[in-house]
Parts: structure tokens; C-alpha cells; sequence
């Protein structure tokens, strides 16, 4: 699978390049109450809601901070939704050696055991 390699929360993550709809640069996510901890905030892109997703023990991604990408995926038209993080390349990874930890983003199984 071609993925994105996303650094989140001292993670890395492997986002899907297929399911990928855009990148907005440090993204300004707002808060949304009462929407639980795997929200990491919601925001705008060409008009559409975004909402933004942050893994288990992720540290909090609210707030714009430098060098931050949110990375937007395919929704059902009414809506996206999006990661946040740090970009740090692309890579070619057998299916096989991913597990799924939220649509279209993955993480080496190898990283899943702990």
C-alpha cells in the first residue's frame, strides 16, 4: 500500500494515499464539547466540516503548532474527516504488515504490540 507517514503523539501512522482528499498546513482546529477524547477538534476545508480524529494515547493536537499538517480524507460528501500531525514522507508498505487503527490510517503490527 502507498502511504503518507504521519508522526502523531510520538507515533507514527501510515495514512492510505488513496483515501487522501487534501492537506491543509497547520490546521486551526476548534473544539468540539462533548465530543470525547478521540476528537481532536473540527474546522473548515472548501466549505466542508472537517472532523479531526487523534489516536489512543496520542498527546493533545489542539491548537495550531508549527510544522502541523492536517491530512483530510475521504468523507460521504457531507462531510471529511482528517488526522493531524507531522508529515515525515511517504513509504510502500505490504498490507500485511499494517493494523488498522482507524479508516484508512494504519500502523506497523510490529508497533501494535506493546
Amino acid at each position: 500500500m502507498e502511504c503518507m507517514i504521519l508522526d502523531c503523539g510520538g507515533a507514527k501512522y501510515y495514512v492510505d494515499k488513496t483515501l487522501i482528499e487534501g492537506f491543509l498546513g497547520e490546521p486551526k482546529l476548534f473544539v468540539v464539547p462533548g465530543s470525547g477524547e478521540s476528537v481532536a477538534g473540527i474546522s473548515l476545508y472548501q466549505g466542508c466540516p472537517v472532523m479531526y480524529y487523534k489516536f489512543a494515547g496520542a498527546q493533545s493536537e489542539q491548537g495550531a503548532e508549527a510544522g502541523r499538517c492536517g491530512i483530510i480524507l475521504r468523507g460521504d460528501g457531507r462531510w471529511l474527516r482528517g488526522v493531524v500531525g507531522t508529515v515525515s514522507g511517504e513509504s510502500s508498505v505490504p498490507e500485511t504488515e499494517l493494523c488498522p487503527v482507524y479508516p484508512g490510517v494504519w500502523e506497523l503490527q510490529s508497533d501494535s504490540i506493546k
